[in-house]
């Protein structure tokens, strides 16, 4: 039979049949041996070789820590105790977890009222409160609308009312802080500059605050302090190798408007000073300065962004004004930064010039349209999240949140688009621009634009966005969960149907189709700012006069 095949057909069959060997071999082997090796693969390999045979995928299935590496994925957390409750006990502990926010079933219900800190500068108590990384951030400002103090409140422990704090309210420099890296040294006072902006991460410990000063002629000095958060500040963090990180602007006779944004052992600053604005990205534990972005905002402004992953930066950025001789719109834009392809260890006088990948959101209706404000909502991970965790095995969500002179609007994208756009566009040397019908519609879902607040305090957690009932619904509509952590659940289980969006906001009615899964949540009281914890649904209302407070509204799982 050999005989008659062609020399091309023969080696195809040769393959077949020695692949088919193969198998066999590896099959034949002890279950132990089986097990062995599969241990070593991550969970994308586990799902691939499950659907290849019987005896495969029933190992998968059944055998707990080849199970656990699969739930643990599609769960998008990590191993919070790896040494503890064995294998069975953590897989258990998982599935609990997994089923409790199928099904929630709100057993203890507790209202709290949160204190406010006068706000000498401010009348609105939302403009100086956040829920960030877990924990409320209470934030009070002087005359000069620098911070005074904060107090950090932890979410009650289960079955407990109190809630935790800690006050910090001295931001000098701690005795014998190491300042080796800031040669020479400072010509202006480290303890007396203001602090403008502050980064919490309990769980890490971390407290950063932002100290300017403009003390040198012509200069504006950013200081990054590295500060234990456990320590109220009044010690520098036990990793860190530096206690401040810092960089040298120009002067700018504008209003001041830095942004601070952190990611597991980044840190980022944005400043723009007369159109010039500058990115710079740090190694908090090491002290280096990882990489420097510099681009010119003349015509657009830079309004927030996000560390993805350490190596991607997203910033939501729009245009500034129409132009009346070229009828262009205003638009929205989100750039994309590839950092790990920026040269790292220079000195601070090289300024690499940096071309994003540009992504267009849906053209706006005409020149009417006025943005207010552009902001970006990155998922947080719940588990322990040591300074090395592997990255997320699920994508993260990450929410862009849009308000205009036509009310606000929310768009939702997976973390892992980003990736995939920039490996696509990374042989281009020039700035790619990719308009709204390029990547929008298969990678996003964008939601009804509402004239009413979205609400924004925190409200993503562990792939979940919270979303209010539209005002122009009647009757007790609940609020809603919206999983975009897909690998949770069944297909049957998930929105797939596209949506279609037609407002006065978009020139053209916007279809997009990203898959999630909906949790309704019946009885909590809206408006609210809502945030997610790991094992809460924290709604927040706030309530103004000569003693301002937040009403805290805990749903505990």
């Amino acid at each position: 039979m050999f005989l008659r095949l062609g020399p091309r057909s023969f080696l195809r069959k040769m393959r077949s049949i020695m692949n088919q060997l193969e198998a066999c071999t590896f099959l034949e082997m002890p279950v132990e041996i089986l097990i062995l090796i599969l241990r070593e693969l991550d969970y994308k390999m586990l799902l691939r070789c499950s659907m290849t045979c019987k005896r495969l995928r029933s190992l998968v299935n059944n055998v707990s820590e080849l199970q656990y590496t699969v739930v643990l994925a599609a769960e998008g957390v990590l191993d919070e105790f790896p040494d503890a409750f064995g294998t069975d006990g953590r897989l258990q502990r998982l599935i609990d977890r997994r089923e409790r926010w199928r099904v929630p079933d709100w057993e203890n219900r507790r209202l709290l009222r949160l204190p406010l800190n006068s706000a000498t500068s401010f009348s609105d108590p939302s403009s100086h409160i956040t829920f960030t990384n877990g924990v409320f951030v209470n934030t009070s400002y002087n005359q000069q609308r620098f911070i005074a103090a904060i107090t950090v409140l932890f979410p009650p422990t289960p079955g407990s009312v109190a809630l935790f704090s800690i006050h910090v309210n001295d931001f000098s420099l701690p005795e014998n802080t190491l300042l080796d890296n800031y040669l020479p040294p400072p010509f202006h006072d480290l303890n007396l500059d203001p602090v403008q902006q502050i980064l919490v991460h309990p769980k890490l410990d971390l407290l950063v605050l932002l100290k300017i000063s403009r003390q040198v002629p012509n200069q504006v000095s950013y200081d990054l302090h590295i500060r234990s958060l456990k320590s109220a500040a009044r010690r520098a963090h036990p990793q860190c190798t530096y206690a401040v990180l810092h960089n040298t602007f120009e002067q700018s006779s504008g209003r001041l408007r830095p942004l601070v944004r952190g990611l597991e052992d980044r840190v980022a600053l944005h400043v723009c000073h007369n159109g010039d604005g500058r990115i710079c990205v740090w190694n908090w534990v090491t002290g280096h300065k990882i990489v420097e972005v510099q681009d010119v905002f003349t015509s657009v402004c830079l309004y927030d962004f996000a560390l993805i992953s350490p190596d991607v930066l997203v910033a939501a950025v729009s245009s500034g004004s129409f132009n009346p001789d070229t009828r262009t719109p205003r638009s929205a834009t989100i750039w994309v930064y590839d950092l790990k392809i920026l040269p790292h260890g220079f000195d601070d006088s090289s300024k690499p010039m940096v071309c994003p990948l540009i992504l267009c959101f849906p053209t706006f209706r005409d020149g009417k349209v006025v943005i207010h404000s552009f902001k970006c909502i990155s998922d947080h991970l719940s588990g322990h999240a040591q300074l090395d965790a592997r990255s997320w095995a699920m994508p993260r969500a990450v929410a862009f949140h849009l308000e205009t002179s036509y009310g606000w609007t929310l768009l939702v994208v997976r973390a892992d688009t980003f990736g995939s756009l920039l490996q696509a566009s990374s042989q281009s040397q020039s700035m790619i621009t990719l308009p709204w019908q390029k990547w929008g519609p298969a990678n996003t879902r964008l939601f009804e634009p509402k004239t009413a607040y979205w609400g924004e305090l925190g409200m993503m957690g562990n792939g979940r966005l919270v979303v209010e009932p539209h005002p122009s619904l009647l009757g007790d509509r609940p609020v809603e969960l919206l999983d975009f952590h897909v690998g949770r659940y069944k297909p049957q289980e998930l929105v797939t149907k596209p949506s279609t969006v037609r407002s006065d906001v978009f020139k053209h009615s916007v279809t997009t189709r990203l898959p999630y899964h909906v949790i309704p949540v019946y009885g909590v009281e809206w408006p609210a700012e809502f945030m997610l914890h790991e094992k809460y649904l924290i709604g927040c209302r706030y309530k103004h006069g000569p003693n301002p407070f937040a009403e805290v509204e805990i749903l505990e799982l």
